[in-house]
């Protein structure tokens, strides 16, 4: 394909506002992810902390680099949160954190309810159907009617998110359907919240970018949905680590952690939902 490329496409001028990378903001950017996957490993409370506050700074300082750059990783106006594009990639980020969450779903479904590990991994492939199918029968709203899915994508999978916390926090050993539908409702919803407001939020960004921009607003959505997943993980691994997946560990710690992790994993999600109610006047 690198080599038929320069010969099967057609010879355009660059209408692209700048083609080159921005280094510094992906830069600090990896670093900030680096440091909350860090803190996931550490058992210092004090280290922990320290990372993690590492890290929001330097989120903090990639938005002010991003903002007064003249070479910018994101389209313009979208670290202003009163522009209406700021908002939209603000609750894709919120709403892939959230999601990411599911990493862990696994190791409760096993190690608290007994599922078998090839179970585990058919059944936490639920998030992903959820997406798949909400998105396939939402897909085409438009106008007031795509506005309320983005809002009501973010209550599900917030909702469902928060439900895990008592659903998988148990200890119950889970034996057929009727034991497992509680969690297959919850998975299917937590995906299925995504796959509802999705498209409509790539299609508001791509709306709302400029016309020079929009190479660098589709590039910016990819770039949301892997910060998003990384940051999720990274931010799970704190959560259930410390709030007892290693110490005490064993069931007890185990229970804790799956209570916490989808109790503040939530959040973000919840967060997006808030913004999505933000009226946009552009």
């Amino acid at each position: 394909m690198a080599l038929s490329a320069p010969r099967l496409l057609p010879r355009v001028a660059d209408e692209r506002a700048d083609a080159r990378a921005p280094l510094a903001q992906i830069g600090l950017l990896l670093a900030a992810v680096l440091l909350v996957s860090t803190a996931g490993t550490e058992e210092r409370g004090d280290l922990k902390a320290g990372l993690l506050a590492g890290s929001l700074a330097l989120f903090a300082i990639m938005l002010m680099v991003e903002r007064r750059a003249p070479l910018r990783l994101l389209p313009q106006g979208a670290v202003l949160l009163g522009q209406p594009i700021a908002r939209l990639y603000l609750i894709m980020f919120g709403l892939i954190v959230t999601v990411s969450s599911d990493v862990y779903i696994p190791y409760f479904l096993q190690t608290l309810h007994g599922v078998a590990p090839l179970a585990s991994g058919y059944l936490v492939a639920l998030v992903a159907l959820g997406w798949t199918l909400t998105a396939f029968f939402t897909g085409t709203l438009s106008g007031g009617r795509a506005v309320l899915a983005i809002s009501a994508g973010c209550a599900l999978e917030a909702g469902a998110t928060l439900a895990l916390a008592p659903v998988l926090g148990g200890s119950e050993a889970w034996d057929g359907l009727v034991t497992l539908l509680p969690a297959i409702l919850a998975m299917l919803a937590m995906g299925g919240g995504v796959g509802l407001c999705w498209a409509h939020l790539v299609a508001g960004v791509l709306k709302r970018a400029g016309e020079a921009e929009q190479d660098k607003a589709s590039a910016a959505i990819a770039t949301m949905q892997s910060l998003g997943g990384a940051l999720g993980a990274a931010l799970s691994g704190v959560i259930a680590n410390s709030a007892g997946l290693v110490d005490p560990g064993g069931i007890i710690g185990a229970q804790s952690a799956a209570h916490w992790l989808f109790l503040l994993m939530a959040v973000p999600g919840a967060v997006a939902c808030l913004v999505s109610l933000v009226p946009n006047r552009a």
